[in-house]
C-alpha cells in the first residue's frame, strides 16, 4: 500500500488524477468515510456522491447492497460532471459499484484509531471472522459492513490508508 504521509499528500496525489475516474473512500461505518469524502470534495475540489443518499430507510433493512438504489446511484454518476473528480464513499463499496457496473481508479481506506494506535473495528472484525463475538446479532447495515470486510478485505487492498485518530 501506497500510503501518503499526510492528508495534504493525498490531495496533491488525487490532483493528478484524470478526472472522469472514481476515487472511493470506503471503511467500516461511523469511521469518517463522509467526513473524508466532503473534505475531499472541498480541498481537490471533486463532486461527492454518498452511496448512503441512494439507499432505501427502512425499519428493518435488508443487507446493505440490496437496498441500495442501484438504479438511481449509477444515474448519479453517469450524470456526474466529467471536467471534476468525483469522490464516492460508503460501506461494501466494491460491491456496490459493481452492481453499478463501474470501478474506481483508486481506494482511500479510512482507519478509526485510538490515541494507542489500535484500530478500533479490527477487534469486531476479528470476533466476527472467530465466532466468539457477537457475530450474527449485528444490526444492518452493520452485518453487512462485516460480512463485506470478511470477503473483500478492503482494509488490505486499499491504494491508500487514511487514519482518523480518536482520543
Amino acid at each position: 500500500m501506497d500510503t501518503p504521509t499526510s492528508y495534504d499528500a493525498l490531495c496533491e496525489q488525487l490532483r493528478r488524477f484524470d478526472p472522469k475516474q472514481l476515487i472511493a473512500v470506503e471503511g467500516f461505518c461511523l469511521s469518517g468515510k463522509s467526513m473524508l469524502a466532503d473534505d475531499l470534495g472541498r480541498d481537490i475540489p471533486a463532486q461527492v456522491i454518498h452511496t448512503d443518499s441512494y439507499s432505501t430507510p427502512r425499519d428493518n433493512p435488508p443487507p446493505y447492497t440490496q437496498g441500495v438504489n442501484v438504479a438511481r446511484l449509477k444515474q448519479a454518476m453517469d450524470d456526474r460532471d466529467m471536467s471534476k473528480p468525483c469522490v464516492i464513499e460508503g460501506i461494501c463499496l466494491r460491491d456496490v459499484l459493481a452492481l453499478c457496473g463501474v470501478s474506481a481508479a483508486i481506494f482511500v481506506y479510512i482507519k478509526r484509531v485510538g490515541a494507542n494506535g489500535l484500530w478500533y473495528d479490527q477487534y469486531h472484525l476479528e470476533d466476527y471472522e472467530s465466532g466468539t463475538g457477537v457475530a450474527g446479532d449485528e444490526e444492518e447495515p452493520h452485518a453487512s459492513d462485516l460480512a463485506y470486510h470478511v470477503k473483500a478485505r478492503p482494509h488490505e487492498h486499499a491504494d491508500f490508508e487514511i487514519r482518523r485518530v480518536e482520543d
